[in-house]
C-alpha cells in the first residue's frame, strides 16, 4: 500500500490539514447560529454582518478542503500509480468519456492495488468528512446552548437586563 510506505508523509500531512478544517466547520456553525439568532431578536443589519462572517468562513474552509484533497491525490496518482500519467498523456485526442474509460480499464489491468487503495481512501475521506461535520454542529451547539444557558442564568438572577 502506497499510505503505508512512500506515502506515509502525505497521507500524514493530509490528517493533520484535517484538523484545522474541522476547527473552521465549528466555526461555521457557530457564527451560523449567531445569525440565526440575530434574525430572531430583529436585528438584521447584525445578522447580516454575521452571515458575512459565516460566509468568508466557509470560503476558506472549502479552500483549505479542497487544496488538501487535490494535493493529497496528485502526490497519491504519481506515487501510487507511476505509469499512468504517460498513459493518459497518449489520450490526448480522445473524447473525455472515452479517456475516462481507458484510464478505467488500465487501472483495473495495470494497477488493481491502487484502484483498490485508492476506493479505501475515498470512502475513508468522506466518511471522516461526515463524522467530523457532524462532530463539529454538535460542538457548536453544545458552546451555544452552554452560552445561552448562562445568559439565560443571568437574567433569572436579575444581574443582567434585556435591551
Amino acid at each position: 500500500m502506497w499510505i503505508l510506505n512512500s506515502g506515509r508523509k502525505h497521507f500524514l500531512e493530509f490528517l493533520r490539514n484535517t484538523s484545522i478544517q474541522f476547527f473552521l466547520m465549528v466555526l461555521v456553525a457557530i457564527s451560523a447560529g449567531k445569525a440565526n439568532t440575530l434574525i430572531a431578536k430583529h436585528r438584521y443589519g447584525d445578522a447580516a454582518t454575521m452571515w458575512l462572517i459565516c460566509l468568508l468562513i466557509f470560503l476558506l474552509l472549502y479552500l483549505a478542503a479542497h487544496a488538501n484533497i487535490k494535493n493529497f491525490f496528485i502526490e497519491f496518482r504519481a506515487g501510487a500509480t507511476p505509469g499512468l500519467d504517460p498513459y493518459v498523456k497518449s489520450l490526448a485526442g480522445q473524447d473525455l468519456k472515452r479517456k475516462n474509460r481507458l484510464t478505467f480499464a488500465y487501472l483495473l489491468k495495470y494497477g488493481k492495488s491502487a484502484f483498490v487503495e485508492a476506493c479505501v481512501l475515498v470512502i475513508g475521506i468522506y466518511f471522516v468528512m461526515i463524522f467530523g461535520f457532524f462532530y463539529s454542529a454538535e460542538n457548536a451547539q453544545s458552546f451555544m446552548t452552554k452560552e445561552d444557558g448562562k445568559g439565560a442564568a443571568l437574567v433569572k438572577t436579575g444581574r443582567l437586563e434585556e435591551k
